[in-house]
């Protein structure tokens, strides 16, 4: 009896996951209109907007997206999708580490996989890929938080995501880390500036010195 009862809780269970994770699937569409498929092109590190609107799964909410797992749950991007994101922006071959096939929306912010959401991101400038996720879970943290509303972090991440980067807490410690780095040089250096000025000084009062008795 025991048995049976949590074979229908399980089920239940696995049933109700499943009903969740459908309904956010059900409603893809784009942030703006797709226009373009091919001849796409970066823009300061930034994908092609005409090519890559972005685009949301519309019945996604804040309780679907904060939920553990969601994101893996509704990951479905496949091989052959992949190159098709490549070819668009006219990518024929990459040194490994230098792009990867991104959500423009994250799939923790509710963004689909359909190809107007996709993009072959890369590495370098910075804010690369790399650094997208740090933006990523700081939004994610923000819309779970209650201080941001998911269709806004959405917005923001599509359109203007390099000006929210440069504003994150995280990013102005790097900030002031490299400000650090950069006084700290100068402090090593400033003595031995200091040591070829007064060295060019002294050879300069000798000059001057030794030329006077012929003026």
């Amino acid at each position: 009896m025991r048995r049976s009862f949590f074979i229908l809780l399980s089920c239940a269970t696995c049933a109700y996951l499943c009903t969740s994770i459908a309904s956010a699937q059900i409603h893809p569409i784009n942030l703006a209109t797709r226009s373009k498929t091919q001849s796409c092109l970066f823009v300061d590190g930034l994908p092609d907007s005409t090519c890559t609107p972005g685009g949301i799964f519309a019945d996604a909410t804040r309780e679907e997206i904060c939920r553990p797992g969601y994101s893996a749950s509704v990951r479905n991007v496949i091989l052959e999708t992949k190159q098709e994101v490549y070819d668009e922006y006219s990518i024929g071959s990459h040194a490994p580490g230098a792009f990867e096939v991104d959500h423009l929306v994250p799939l923790e912010l509710g963004g689909s996989n359909e190809i107007s959401n996709l993009w072959p991101q890369p590495a370098e400038p910075t804010p690369g890929f790399h650094e997208k996720d740090d933006l990523e879970n700081y939004l994610h943290d923000q819309v779970c938080n209650g201080a941001m509303e998911l269709t806004d972090a959405q917005r923001t991440i599509a359109n203007n995501r390099l000006t929210v980067y440069d504003r994150m807490p995280g990013h102005m410690i790097r900030v002031k880390d490299v400000t650090d780095s950069v006084l700290t040089i100068w402090n090593q250096i400033l003595p031995i500036f200091l040591m070829v000025q007064q060295l060019l000084q002294r050879i300069w009062n000798n000059l001057i010195t030794w030329i006077s008795p012929t003026l």
